[in-house]
């Protein structure tokens, strides 16, 4: 867990680790949140903030946000009209089962939403239709 402001005192606020106290993922049930309610990605109790002048000591890459998945299908169908024409229909479907990808949880702990996700990305489901002439 990082943040963006200086409190090692080196001069650069390039997201400065805070300190791990306890297991970030003891206590977190890794559902959405509504904002309201007590679905956290990780346990925000796990992270305090370390002492001026001092680095904190939460490894990279301790929390891994959901997985990403896009499952697309692709359909089409050759009909013969005569010699060496024919026409094809052709579905192309992208998201088919229309599955949401949420986004990241929120990694900065002076946010009141720290450790919880609450949004997706725009990967709605897209239909592409094409109706083709080949000679």
């Amino acid at each position: 867990m990082t943040r963006g402001d200086d409190v090692a005192g080196v001069g650069d606020t390039f997201g400065q680790p805070w300190n791990q106290v306890s297991d970030p993922l003891n206590g977190a049930n890794q559902q959405f949140s509504e904002g309201s309610d007590q679905n956290f990605w990780f346990n925000p109790a796990a992270f305090a903030k370390p002492a001026a002048g001092t680095f904190g000591n939460a490894p990279r890459n301790r929390i891994y946000n959901p997985g990403q998945y896009q499952w697309d299908i692709a359909l089409f169908k050759n009909v013969a009209v005569r010699g060496a024409h024919s026409v094809q229909f052709r579905a192309e479907i992208f998201n088919f089962p229309n599955h949401p990808n949420w986004n990241g949880a929120q990694t900065d702990p002076t946010k009141s939403d720290f450790g919880r996700i609450t949004g997706k990305d725009n990967s709605r489901r897209d239909v592409q239709l094409s109706l083709r002439y080949l000679f």
